[in-house]
């Protein structure tokens, strides 16, 4: 999934450079993100949706409100080869899903859930409340306005599988849930 955000990436440095004399028109978004309704983050299963949620609105706000201060993203092995790093903290991820949400016109995403089940690895583990979805595919389409000033560009992924891991906070009644690491896998 993360594949086509990283890719997006140079797309969206290159936009970047191209627009700072000419500000290609973003189209209104349907809702402003104070409109938007996101799930209790009383589950990983709701993190996920919520994450869902704020990719296609493009809001910023909702993204991170599902991602822990303590967030790692780690991308496969295959992306880490072509992008120039091999890891992201929460700061990082932030910094680079805002930039991307300002360029880009739109975002459809849909993440296939599989069951939660409790984290099986060591830096996360069980006895710490750490649960876990294996997404065994992803799809997502991103939107982009075209470097040339064109008709707008969608960049497609499909079927790519991501590791999500859930890190409780149980200081509060209900329990709530963030996303804590996140790891793109390719088949």
């Amino acid at each position: 999934m993360r594949r086509a955000l990283v890719l997006l990436l140079a797309v969206v440095a290159a936009l970047a450079a191209l627009s700072c004399d000419k500000d290609p028109e973003k189209p209104d978004p349907i809702y402003t993100p104070q409109d938007v309704i996101y799930h209790a983050r009383t589950s990983p299963d709701s993190v996920l949706m919520n994450l869902e949620i704020a990719y296609a609105e493009l809001d910023i706000d909702g993204y991170a409100d599902q991602i822990h201060e303590g967030f790692r993203f780690v991308p496969s092995p295959e992306d880490a080869g072509v992008i120039d790093f091999d890891e992201l903290n929460q700061l990082q991820d932030y910094d680079t899903t805002d930039r991307m949400f300002d360029v880009v016109f739109g975002i459809e995403i849909r993440l296939d859930q599989s069951p939660v089940y409790p984290s099986d690895r060591e830096d996360f583990p069980e006895d710490e409340g750490y649960m876990m979805i294996q997404v065994p595919s992803a799809y997502l389409a991103v939107e982009t306005p075209d470097a040339e000033g064109g008709e707008p560009v969608t960049y497609l992924v499909q079927g790519d599988p991501a590791l999500f891991i859930f890190k409780p906070d149980t200081t509060v009644d209900p329990t709530t849930w963030q996303i804590v690491y996140q790891e793109d896998q390719h088949q």
